[in-house]
């Protein structure tokens, strides 16, 4: 299921099952050669979390292209985040999930730079 295509009913009876799980799926903009799209990561990761939902039902929220990429800046195309704001701004959106009612939130990474956070 999608954050994004959910009613606000829908989502807050979600929220009051002790088994629901919300996954934010982090990848990154940057170069990964001359044949891949910048969002190479966030968009690899975003679909492994689709397809894991249909395995095992969670809700998935929408990626998070932004990260910390400082090894790549000096190429076309990347944003990098300092390593601080990404951690605050992962924190603020778990806090967020957590307001809405859930417990249970799992942050996956398909960005080999965010390794160090």
């Amino acid at each position: 299921m999608k954050w994004e295509e959910l009613t606000a009913d829908d989502l807050a009876e979600l929220s009051r099952r002790n088994d629901s799980v919300v996954v934010v799926p982090i990848g990154s903009l940057e170069k990964h050669g001359p044949h891949l799209p910048l969002g190479t990561d966030g968009l690899t990761i975003y679909k492994i979390a689709l397809n894991a939902s249909e395995i095992e039902p969670c809700i998935i929220l929408p990626p998070l292209f932004y990260s910390y990429v400082a090894d790549m800046r000096q190429f076309p195309g990347a944003i990098n985040i300092r390593e601080d704001l990404l951690l605050n701004f992962l924190e603020n959106v778990c806090e967020e999930v957590s307001r809405n009612g859930f417990k249970k939130i799992l942050i996956v990474n398909g960005h080999g730079g965010n390794v160090s956070l």
